[in-house]
């Protein structure tokens, strides 16, 4: 099990009170403040090897403040495991689509991996930098085909990675990638209910970019827009989120 605690802070006068008050911070913390992973089985579905990957046990609502969100992107895709990758053939996708691979595209998948090694030799797939398995994924959700909402996703994903990893120069590449795909879906009459959100994405790029006052401009103009893509009780509380994401970028 992998754990991601909060810290809260209890004084007491005595030292035996203390040692109470740290196993009670522990509590306090996996209870309230933490995520964690168990492990799990998953059979590939393109060369049938059975593969051992993580599962996300527990988790809250405070993820949707933790620092990530100045990039639109949220717990478990800021975490390791949440890029699977089959320790014999290679295929790499986010958790949630490993077991769905349509048979009619598993030919081709097979092709572009045969040639595919990663830069550790192991049968952990956390072992192997998320950056190289979201790299392949790439190239899986190539033949997969995905609309312009997944693949502004996916680079905003990539960039945060990349960035994490110390590679500014390929974190800056995929974050101009995904406000590359998130201003042409912005042209888009289709996608006029969620303007709000896609202003707030190409703010956060270009925050990301350096580029502060064009991303000041987008994130005014997302202010004065009201998000309406869903139902109406959802599309309140998501407009309300966003209002107050807005007025914290703006803040610094």
């Amino acid at each position: 099990m992998r754990t991601h605690p909060g810290v809260i802070c209890i004084k007491f006068d005595d030292m035996k009170k203390t040692r109470l008050s740290l196993i009670l911070i522990v509590i306090v913390g996996f209870s309230f403040l933490s995520t964690t992973w168990f492990e799990s089985t998953h059979r590939c579905p393109l060369c049938k090897t059975k593969n051992t990957f993580q599962e996300p046990g527990s988790w809250g609502s405070y993820i949707y403040q933790w620092d990530s969100k100045f990039e639109y992107i949220y717990w478990p895709l800021t975490d390791n495991p949440v890029v699977y990758a089959c320790k014999k053939c290679r295929l790499s996708t986010f958790m949630w689509d490993f077991d769905s691979v349509h048979q009619a595209k598993m030919q081709d998948l097979r092709t572009y991996l045969k040639d595919i090694r990663f830069s550790v030799k192991t049968s952990n797939y956390l072992d192997v930098p998320i950056t190289e398995r979201l790299e392949v994924a790439q190239g899986v959700y190539n033949i997969l085909g995905k609309d312009d909402d997944f693949w502004s996703r996916f680079f905003r994903v990539k960039g945060y990675h990349y960035a994490a990893a110390g590679n500014e120069t390929k974190a800056a590449e995929s974050r101009e990638e995904a406000l590359r795909i998130a201003e042409r879906m912005k042209a888009d009459s289709l996608n006029v209910p969620k303007l709000k959100e896609l202003y707030l994405i190409t703010g956060a790029m270009k925050y990301h970019l350096n580029r502060k006052a064009e991303a000041s401009m987008d994130f005014e103009k997302a202010l004065s827009l009201k998000y309406a893509a869903g139902k109406p009780d959802t599309a309140e509380g998501m407009n309300a989120y966003m209002d107050g994401l807005l007025q914290e970028f703006l803040s610094r």
